[in-house]
């Protein structure tokens, strides 16, 4: 609901963007919120992967959310503390059977063998509905980079530290999370990616290939692979400037 206070009511017209809390008044909630989550505010260095155990395997690493493959992450992140270790969080809104990313996973897959991502942790959530607040609050807040589909988990975004990436991915974005007043509220940078034109495909447009539904609202939507590269590549330059 405080999500949608910011990012809808500069929408109405007979609403004003001084009707609204200051930064000041966002950042002292903002405050209590992460003191009482017990997340870290800002963040730091050496940020390690604790997230992983803490949910005993609801978080996975694309395609596989088995004990060993926790245990591995842990283990690949111990051996890379020399490098900048990225953690890139992803959602295909697969529980719906709309709006649903029909290709994540493979996309994942053919990034994650790739050398130049190998400082990246590429983990999924299937389902947001099976977590509570707690973890969801975590899921957002020891996230460099949040690449989902547009919906209502984005309203975690509260949690998220100052400089976190959001690509939001869909047919038809409702531009809510990309509100600049928002934006500016939690120290976001964001982009996205919609349906491609007449004429477009994803193999050579930045864009998202869509099922033919009505309005495309609630399509589901491919992406090719050149364009997903393209969107890790782009994260990380963006992380590093």
């Amino acid at each position: 609901s405080l999500l949608t206070l910011h990012l809808s009511l500069p929408r109405l017209n007979h609403y004003s963007m001084e009707s609204l809390p200051n930064k000041n008044v966002f950042d002292a909630f903002r405050d209590v919120l992460f003191k009482k989550f017990k997340l870290p505010r800002y963040w730091k260095k050496g940020r390690r992967d604790n997230l992983v155990a803490s949910l005993g395997g609801t978080l996975s690493n694309h395609n596989n959310n088995d004990q060993a493959s926790i245990q591995n992450r842990k283990d690949s992140t111990t051996n890379q503390q020399t490098k900048r270790h990225y953690r890139f969080l992803f959602y295909a809104h697969e529980p719906s059977g709309r709006r649903v990313w029909t290709n994540m996973n493979s996309l994942l897959a053919a990034a994650q063998v790739q050398t130049k991502y190998r400082q990246i942790d590429f983990q999924t959530v299937y389902d947001f509905g099976n977590l509570n607040i707690q973890q969801q609050a975590r899921l957002f807040n020891e996230a460099d980079a949040i690449i989902m589909v547009h919906g209502a988990q984005m309203a975690n975004s509260i949690f998220t530290v100052e400089g976190t990436m959001f690509v939001e991915l869909g047919c038809r974005v409702f531009e809510f999370l990309g509100s600049k007043n928002y934006l500016n509220l939690i120290g976001g940078k964001y982009t996205m990616v919609q349906l491609c034109w007449r004429g477009e495909t994803s193999e050579k447009d930045f864009c998202l290939d869509c099922t033919q539904e009505k309005d495309f609202t609630y399509s589901n939507f491919t992406m090719a692979q050149k364009t997903f590269d393209k969107i890790l590549d782009d994260i990380v330059i963006a992380i590093d400037s």
